[in-house]
């Protein structure tokens, strides 16, 4: 009788091994489609980036749509298929870069800490988990340097630690501990000294002690940053701009630094104060006839169209091509109101008033 039972056991597992084996395999492989979904929602995510500036509206509404349906279709799978009790440290961070980019935080953060728990040599983990913690607010700042810190401590790959000392930096900055962001910021530039934003944010830190002419020119040589990072360095400028003038700093009295400081305040969108810079500037120096065409694009952002004229057509004096500025003076001359776009020096960032 016992051998019999143990044969029917037998039997039975024959039978049923297969099922579940099945089963494992069409969940791992339900999981497997759901990172590949992630992977095609970043990719998607990156190409409506790159065509922010040059796509029509179509194309843009077909990436943003791309984008949303990859992050759906992946947050679904993801969920049923229990990722969050995933083995995988690989599921589990994709799964938790679903869970941010949908804003449910809270979760995000548990499906880190799981992996740091189980990884704790992984540094990509720690750096997620460190942002994670600052997006939930400022009772959570030192939950979040304290991960983001354990990420450069542990990783190995360069990136990794670059990327970690930049968030840590980001968040020191905007939290008013702006020395210490500085030695993280510079940490930064010693491992990669043409990395985009921390080349934009150290410099407007060190607007901070006066140093307006280097934050102008690293502005203007870096460029347009991607949304995010253009956001805090917009924040951070405010505020270095707001420190310069309690400390009462002032520019050395040249043409350069002038003007500097006149384009910096128009990246802050603080346009009629930077008239008085930049008339100063144009005072020293009157043969500049690109401080000219910024002189022209304030007036005509503050609807005085006639200074404007005369701005641009003392540039054209200095310098006779240029098609961007007669466009805008033809405009000017037929009565047509010029658009500002096209008016030159103007920082991308600064819009017309709406009033």
């Amino acid at each position: 009788m016992r051998t019999n039972q143990i044969s029917k056991v037998s039997l039975i597992c024959t039978l049923i091994a297969p099922i579940v084996l099945m089963a494992a395999v069409t969940s791992h492989a339900s999981l497997d489609d759901a990172r590949d979904a992630m992977e095609q929602f970043r990719q998607a995510a990156s190409e409506l980036q790159a065509a922010q500036a040059t796509a029509d509206e179509d194309e843009l509404e077909r990436l943003a749509q791309a984008v949303e349906e990859n992050l759906n279709r992946a947050r679904k799978l993801f969920d049923a298929h229990q990722a969050h009790r995933s083995r995988d440290a690989g599921v589990l961070m994709d799964y938790a870069e679903a869970l941010t980019v949908m804003g449910d935080i809270d979760l995000a953060i548990e499906v880190y800490e799981r992996v740091v728990e189980r990884e704790p040599m992984n540094g990509a983990a720690w750096r997620r988990l460190g942002e994670s913690y600052a997006a939930m607010g400022s009772n959570w700042l030192s939950e979040s340097y304290a991960a983001l810190r354990k990420s450069f401590e542990v990783s190995t790959d360069e990136s990794e630690i670059v990327e970690s000392h930049v968030s840590l930096a980001a968040q020191l900055a905007e939290n008013g501990f702006h020395d210490l962001a500085q030695e993280h910021f510079e940490a930064v530039l010693d491992l990669r000294p043409d990395h985009p934003f921390a080349r934009s944010a150290h410099a407007i830190l060190g607007i901070r002690e006066g140093a307006v002419l280097h934050a102008s020119d690293t502005l203007d040589e870096v460029g347009l940053l991607p949304p995010r990072p253009a956001a805090i360095t917009s924040r951070m400028l405010h505020d270095a701009l707001d420190a310069f003038e309690r400390a009462r700093l002032a520019v050395p009295d040249d043409a350069e630094h002038h003007a500097a400081y006149a384009k910096l305040l128009l990246r802050a969108n603080r346009v009629p104060q930077s008239a008085m810079p930049l008339i100063r500037s144009l005072k020293l120096d009157p043969d500049v006839y690109v401080h000219w065409n910024l002189m022209a694009s304030i007036q005509l952002y503050l609807g005085d169209i006639q200074e404007a004229r005369r701005a641009y057509e003392r540039s054209i004096e200095l310098n006779p091509d240029q098609p961007r500025v007669i466009e805008v003076l033809e405009a000017i001359e037929e009565g047509e109101e010029p658009d500002i776009e096209v008016a030159p020096e103007i920082p991308p960032a600064l819009e017309p008033p709406t009033e």
